[in-house]
């Protein structure tokens, strides 16, 4: 596990570090684009990501995996795609809610990502968290708590076991300072 500190901006990056803060051990990450200044809202973001997941790319290399990440990202039928691959590997992709959106908003972009034949592969996480910034010792900044979760969820697997959801008293966030709204 060797992960420095993340570019400002990069959302891979921070949601590792928040990953292993929760308790994750393992993880695979893939540089969707090399350029840190993408947003996974962005053409050439989705692009690359799509290359990532073409048929004999370095997704279906990776030989097994069961939770899929990628932080911030809220394009629906990409979301779809990605649901249907975790199908596939018997997966489970945790995904987060768009920044800033408000609870109407959550609530409608929840029904668009359910009406899929394959949402039962995933859940959506929402409100975004305020953390620390590692960049910026002792400033907060806005994450997108999918890394957060995700690692919460790879602690409760590892100490109790699969059969145990990632709720209830041990289910706690590290390093989170507040919410977003």
């Amino acid at each position: 596990r060797e992960v420095g500190l993340p570019a400002p901006g990069n959302l891979l990056g921070a949601s590792l570090l928040e990953f292993f803060a929760n308790g994750g051990r393992d993880a695979w990450a893939l540089s969707v684009t090399g350029d840190d200044s993408l947003t996974p809202a962005s053409p050439a973001f989705l692009a690359a990501l799509d290359g990532l997941l073409a048929p004999g790319g370095p997704v279906a290399q990776v030989e097994a995996f069961n939770l899929l990440v990628v932080p911030g990202l809220t394009d629906v039928p990409t979301i779809v795609r990605l649901q249907a691959l975790c199908r596939e590997r018997s997966a489970f992709l945790v995904l987060d809610a768009p920044a800033g959106a408000d609870q109407a908003a959550v609530i409608a972009y929840a029904r668009a990502l359910s009406a899929g034949p394959d949402a039962g592969y995933s859940a959506l996480y929402d409100p975004w968290v305020e953390v620390l910034d590692p960049m910026a010792p002792g400033a907060p900044r806005l994450a997108p708590p999918s890394g957060l979760v995700a690692g919460v969820y790879a602690r409760i697997d590892e100490e109790v076991g699969v059969w145990k959801s990632p709720a209830g008293l041990t289910a706690t966030l590290v390093g989170v300072t507040g919410m977003a709204r």
